[in-house]
């Protein structure tokens, strides 16, 4: 006979995924093995789970003798977002068997579709407990599936990752799922991924891949394996976490050979444990990168160990694809690298056990001209424990703006987390020498990390040293102490001073510092100190006009934001000495640009007739703050200051007053090019 048609009843459940949902309305089903019903119908209406909404949920089963029905179940799917569209789905079997409260079936049909859409359908296998034991399983040895089915699951599971909109795409190869009551306790995938595009932060475009995946839960915990070969499309990669302020994105396409993704994982979530057995990433020729992690992800994430081993057999290629999108907001964003590289590293609990670097033939360019480095090779070793490790490198040049360097070597010798430099061949830099006495590193691998040198700069010839700059040709030396330049926490600072003897005199930078070095607004902040220059080489050799006496002067306070002046006081003065003070007409009618205008009788009358004039005193002042410098002079008056004062030997006497004006920043610079290219004029 027919069995009844069931009422409809709403059962909101929290059930992991469908497959688990079709049990639970299966398990309402009781038949007895002593009666045979030709017919049963169960109206199970809705069921709500984690992921999917069932709606009009109707499963239909006929007994065909006692062991023998045939089973339907059919109804609509929703993702948990009600924006997304429904989709139809069924599952139908004509010979399934019951046997032992199991209903099984070797030749089954699952089909899905958008309602308004034309239905894929597919041979399954399945097999489910209905009595005491709940153990079921779902295969398919052939499926075509259309991805952009699961497009409105997607949106609601992964939007943590951007998983918007799934536009299309088919799997085709073998899929078998198993569980028990509501619990999933393993998923297996074997086949191919067929054109599959995603639009989202991260992007799929025609992507054809070949998929096999394995997971399996066992005493609660789960394990993964999963390998995925990348044949063709392109896959843009933002990354999950952010780097340096930004969220880098990796472009990424295929050769002739594929892209191969290996990856073995375990993770308990009761303890909220994980382990990365094994991660491989290979992009033939371009980059190989092996990876294995142990940590866990609650309260934080937590990481207690990791080892690392990654190959650049070809630089020029893997720095715009993997480095270049980590480098965006450093100054050393846009590169032209060649080489090849090898590193690694094993760290546990805080601890570098082992790091390596080996580097063969690299040369490194600064698309901005302002560094490079040819012919870097080394091998360069670290181990955690006391034993001593030697590693060498060396280069045959480098180039610092317009400055070519000589080659170079050193020898390292490292012990725990400590490194020092064990031989070094001096370099040279033009005619002087650039010596190291002592190099160490401190904290390798740790928060702490240092690097401290102490060396010193033989003297460099300023003539040879400001042609190869580019600069105006000067006369004296170069020359310095670097008693612990030291680097921490991306900030250089120089505990000693750099001495340059120019123009007759001596120009001291102290106390200087450079934080946020290898970002894109790196900030200089020290102190300079000007003794006895020579005032008319220094005029001379600016085009200033020709000015006689010694100066003196201090530039204290100095704030450099990416190498443009920010703040600073400056005051420059002459000093009493035996030299005469004289002025030429050039310079002082550009001394009069500076201080606001001229001053006196110089504009008319028989001062024009002179070529060079007397003085007493000279002396500038600069307060720069906001872009805006304030000029002033050596002794105030009323209305301004002077910077010329009067006195000298011998007549004309002449004198200049500032007016106590404020010039922007870029104005001054732009007058003082236009004074060095022989004009004078600053408005």
């Amino acid at each position: 006979m027919r069995g009844p048609d069931l009422s409809a009843v709403s059962r909101p459940l929290r059930l992991r995924d469908i497959c688990c949902a079709c049990i639970l309305g299966l398990s309402f089903v009781h038949v007895p093995g002593a009666y045979a019903l030709s017919g049963l119908r169960v109206d199970l209406g809705r069921i709500e789970t984690e992921v999917l909404t069932l709606t009009d949920l109707v499963a239909e089963i006929d007994w065909k003798s006692d062991d023998h029905v045939s089973l339907l179940l059919r109804g609509d799917i929703a993702p948990a977002s009600t924006a997304a569209a429904e989709s139809s789905f069924l599952i139908e079997c004509q010979t399934a068997i019951w046997r032992d409260e199991y209903l099984s079936c070797a030749e089954g049909v699952l089909g899905l579709g958008h309602k308004d859409g034309a239905r894929t359908r597919m041979k399954v296998e399945f097999a489910l407990g209905l009595g005491a034991e709940r153990r079921w399983e779902f295969k398919s040895g052939n499926m075509a599936f259309d991805l952009s089915l699961l497009a409105g699951g997607l949106r609601t599971r992964l939007v943590a990752t951007g998983a918007e909109t799934l536009t299309g795409g088919m799997f085709n190869g073998a899929v078998e799922v198993k569980g028990e009551g509501a619990r999933l306790s393993a998923v297996s995938l074997q086949g191919d991924l067929a054109d599959l595009n995603l639009s989202a932060e991260s992007v799929l475009e025609h992507v054809n891949a070949a998929l096999t995946l394995n997971a399996e839960q066992r005493d609660e915990a789960w394990r993964l394996s999963a390998t995925m070969k990348l044949k063709e499309g392109a896959v843009y990669l933002i990354s999950p976490r952010e780097v340096m302020g930004e969220w880098p994105g990796f472009y990424i396409e295929p050769g002739a050979e594929p892209i191969i993704v290996d990856l073995d994982v375990t993770w308990d979530p009761g303890q909220d444990h994980f382990l990365i057995k094994h991660f491989f990433y290979s992009h033939p020729g371009i980059l190989q990168v092996a990876l294995g992690v142990e940590g866990n992800l609650s309260p934080e994430l937590a990481i207690s160990s990791f080892q690392l081993a990654l190959t650049a057999p070809a630089l020029e290629q893997t720095y715009p694809i993997y480095l270049q999108p980590l480098l965006l907001r450093t100054s050393i964003n846009n590169l032209e690298l060649v080489g090849v590289l090898e590193t690694g590293i094993r760290w546990r609990k805080g601890e570098v056990e082992e790091a390596w670097l080996r580097i063969g033939d690299l040369h490194l360019a600064d698309a901005h001209r302002r560094f490079a480095i040819y012919g870097l090779h080394g091998d360069l070793r670290v181990n955690g424990d006391e034993a001593p490790v030697r590693s060498t490198l060396g280069w045959e040049g480098l180039r610092f703006y317009r400055l070519n360097l000589g080659a170079g070597d050193m020898a390292f010798e490292s012990r725990g987390d400590k490194i020092e430099v064990a031989e070094w061949r001096d370099i040279p830099i033009l005619d002087g020498v650039f010596h190291i006495e002592d190099f160490q590193v401190r904290n390798f691998g740790k928060p702490g990390f240092s690097i401290t040198l102490d060396g010193r700069l033989a003297p460099v010839s300023l003539d040879e040293f400001s042609q190869a700059m580019g600069w105006p040709v000067l006369t004296g030396t170069l020359a310095g102490e670097f008693n612990g330049l030291h680097y921490e926490n991306n900030a250089l600072e120089l505990n000693g001073d750099l001495n340059i003897d120019v123009f007759g005199g001596a120009v001291t930078l102290r106390d200087l510092t450079i934080t946020g070095l290898f970002s894109q607004y790196s900030v200089l902040q020290g102190d300079v100190d000007f003794e006895r220059l020579d005032l008319e080489q220094l005029t001379q050799t600016f085009t200033f006009g020709k000015i006689e006496g010694t100066l003196a002067g201090a530039v204290s306070n100095l704030v450099l934001e990416d190498w443009r002046p920010m703040s600073f006081e400056a005051q420059f003065a002459t000093v009493d000495d035996t030299r005469p003070h004289r002025i030429s007409r050039r310079a002082l009618e550009n001394l009069n640009q500076l201080g606001g205008g001229l001053s006196g009788t110089m504009s008319r009358g028989f001062l024009r007739l002179f070529p060079e004039y007397s003085y007493g005193q000279l002396g500038i002042s600069c307060y720069l703050h906001g872009g805006v410098c304030e000029l002033g002079g050596i002794r105030a008056v009323e209305g301004g200051s002077f910077l010329l004062t009067r006195g000298g030997m011998l007549p004309p006497w002449v004198e200049v007053r500032a007016l106590g004006r404020s010039i922007s920043w870029d104005e001054l610079i732009d007058g003082l090019k236009q004074i060095s290219r022989g004009g004078f004029e600053i408005r």
